[in-house]
């Protein structure tokens, strides 16, 4: 990771799967089972280090380096009256420690395809030190109504800098 900036998107399209049917109930950990190799993969090519031992997924608050990290999403949603929903139309990330302060790491506004809901997972930090991969997932609303898709989001982030 050399920048805080999204590096790689990805969708999973549960309706798309082998043996998929109305009953399959996928979660994050299914998908990261099933589409690991290719995950590590993409990984590898961006220079994160993948660990043959897995990685150290942490959720937040995360204590990294003896520093506690708490992160906060700030959305603002419009109603979409085309379609019947509400949808994010702004979203911002804030990192925060008590030793560094604030750092905005990701902000975003009037999507393409509409995301209707986010989440922060949690976090994968570099072997390296001072950085970290925050992990995100969104919903975004299926083509013709659900099965609503799922997407991931990689956000690098520096662990030191750039905080004010």
């Amino acid at each position: 990771m050399k920048n805080d900036t999204i590096i790689w998107t990805w969708s999973f399209k549960e309706y798309q799967q082998k043996n998929w049917d109305e009953k399959t109930n996928y979660n994050i950990t299914k998908v990261w089972n099933e589409y690991k190799n290719m995950i590590s993969q993409k990984l590898r090519q961006y220079n994160i280090t993948v660990l043959d031992k897995g990685y150290d997924f942490k959720a937040f608050p995360a204590k990294i380096n003896n520093i506690i990290y708490t992160i906060n999403s700030k959305q603002t949603h419009k109603f979409n009256e085309g379609f019947g929903y509400n949808e994010i139309e702004k979203e911002s990330i804030i990192i925060h420690t008590t030793a560094f302060g604030n750092k905005t790491v990701y902000e975003k506004k009037n999507y393409k395809w509409k995301v209707i809901n986010s989440a922060i997972v949690g976090c994968i930090p570099s072997p390296k030190k001072g950085r970290i991969a925050i992990i995100k997932i969104n919903e975004k609303r299926g083509y013709e109504g659900p099965q609503n898709l799922i997407t991931p989001e990689v956000i690098g982030c520096h662990l030191t800098k750039g905080f004010k």
